[in-house]
């Protein structure tokens, strides 16, 4: 399945019907924490499949640590955004956050601070508590992603190949685009500080920030590449892995990408520079060591939108269906 950096495309046809709201917005939504809920075995490495809000889209999740996680997403036919929290091994109960926008993109600093915006371009904030009513900051358009190293530092991409960047304050568009012209399309952006981001675009082209200014967009990809989607993960300055569809891989270091031929999924996260794990839209996941990826690895009966790994021995990805895997 390819989402094409679309994340609201994939299921809102098989998902009908709306969610009981059990919790009002009004400033904001407090988390209640409930157990997780029975599942099926899965393969080693991935726990079974639990809940977060089963069965609508987890679209995105952001781990800081072991023991904290966000996962947003949307309910019923793409027209609630919910959010709900992991804390040490249990999720919360999920609440609407963002009532007439779906949400795509979460980025969380710490247990106390995540960013989250949605498919018109409204931002949402977490402060460990409750999320704030969404404010409009991206007029008509959908932000794919965010990145955030604190609370005084995010970077944002949306469809129309802008960034946005958040100072501790308020969020304001970046009047130097990352993707200029349009026909980019990106889909994901990564930050190591706040002088090294880095933003991909569903047709294989990257461009990096260096705290003032974004670079002239390259081509990542050196064959012919299907739009798709395209993922990057950076974990230190000066240093990215980038896969996507077409089985590409890429690396990024000394100022110059070097791609590879492999099948290493779709969706990516990076806690260092020598371990990645990625999955695929149908339910593998593939680990890397700092120069090759591994055999696919069964996660069982789940279909990733995203995965988040604050360490090598922990990652969470949520799937299509609200379900969440754990890797331990």
């Amino acid at each position: 399945m390819t989402r094409i950096g679309r994340k609201l495309i994939a299921t809102a046809t098989r998902h009908s019907g709306r969610l009981a709201v059990s919790a009002a917005l009004v400033a904001g939504v407090v988390l209640a924490v409930l157990p997780p809920s029975p599942a099926s075995a899965a393969a080693p490495g991935w726990s079974a499949p639990v809940s977060v809000n089963s069965p609508y889209v987890a679209s995105a999740v952001s781990c800081p640590s072991k023991t904290f996680c966000m996962a947003v997403g949307y309910n019923g036919p793409a027209t609630e955004g919910y959010a709900a929290a992991y804390h040490s091994g249990t999720w919360s109960a999920p609440v609407t956050a963002d009532p007439d926008g779906v949400l795509l993109s979460v980025s969380c600093a710490s247990a106390r601070f995540c960013e989250a915006a949605d498919s018109n371009g409204y931002f949402l904030r977490w402060n460990g508590t409750s999320w704030s009513a969404p404010v409009l900051v991206d007029p008509g358009n959908t932000v794919y992603s965010i990145s955030c190293l604190s609370a005084r530092f995010c970077m944002a991409v949306d469809v129309s190949g802008q960034a946005l960047v958040f100072n501790g304050t308020a969020w304001q568009l970046d009047a130097n685009r990352p993707f200029p012209g349009g026909g980019y399309d990106p889909t994901q952006v990564s930050c190591a500080s706040a002088t090294f981001c880095m933003a991909v675009a569903v047709t294989g082209y990257a461009a990096s920030w260096d705290g003032s200014a974004w670079s002239a967009p390259v081509n990542v990809v050196s064959s012919p590449f299907s739009p798709g989607h395209f993922s990057v993960s950076c974990p230190a300055t000066g240093f990215c892995v980038a896969v996507g569809d077409d089985n590409i891989s890429a690396t990024y270091r000394g100022g110059a990408w070097t791609t590879e031929s492999t099948v290493a999924g779709f969706y990516l996260s990076c806690p260092d520079k020598s371990f990645c794990v990625s999955v695929d839209g149908q339910g593998d996941s593939f680990t890397w060591n700092g120069s090759s990826w591994s055999a696919p690895v069964s996660m069982g009966n789940v279909r990733p939108f995203d995965v988040s790994c604050p360490t090598r021995t922990f990652c969470i990805a949520v799937d299509d269906s609200g379900q969440a895997v754990t890797y331990k």
